[in-house]
């Protein structure tokens, strides 16, 4: 993924994406950004980055409470191949 510019949400999510060795949860995305964005400001910004084709999602199994399936997200790479989501 080209990382986008500056410092918004959108370039720290590329980053905390880029830097995870698994696809990772919403709850862990706002985690890694130290709860400094709400659950709705990253999911706007993955939404958006999914239009443009630089993030995938897919649903995996949790741990923990609340339900036992969830999304999960990760990069596209640079060539446009999809990560394996696994």
């Amino acid at each position: 993924m080209k990382k986008p510019r500056g410092n918004g949400l959108a370039a720290k999510l590329g980053e905390v994406l880029a830097d995870a060795p698994r696809p990772m949860f919403l709850g862990e995305l706002e985690a890694a950004l130290d709860f400094q964005f709400e659950k709705a400001e990253i999911m706007s910004v993955l939404v958006k980055l999914q239009a443009q084709g630089k993030v995938e999602s897919a649903l995996r199994e949790r741990e923990g409470p609340g339900p036992r399936v969830a999304k999960a997200y990760a990069l596209l790479s640079a060539d446009g191949l999809q990560m394996k989501l696994c």
